[in-house]
């Protein structure tokens, strides 16, 4: 059990990280909260803000933005939006 507080989740989150379903890496767990996206010179904050500049500019007040999302999703968020 981690807590996830300063990741924007709510309270604990279980973590199984040796079950077959979960397909997340130690190398990309051990990244949780370091809000690489939020780092305008590093390749994610650069591809997030290229994305966000693309939407901005050709559908500009159609999307909004949501930057604070827990990055731990269940299989049951998974199914209940059809990924």
């Amino acid at each position: 059990m981690r807590n996830f507080d300063s990741l924007g989740c709510w309270g604990f989150v279980d973590v199984v990280r040796d079950d077959p379903t979960n397909n997340v890496p130690d190398t990309i767990f051990s990244k949780l909260g370091l809000q690489l996206h939020r780092r305008d010179q590093h390749p994610l904050g650069i591809l997030k803000n290229t994305i966000y500049d693309y939407f901005d500019t050709n559908y500009s007040n159609k999307f909004d933005k949501f930057d604070e999302l827990c990055p731990i999703v269940s299989v049951k968020q998974v199914k209940f939006f059809n990924l």
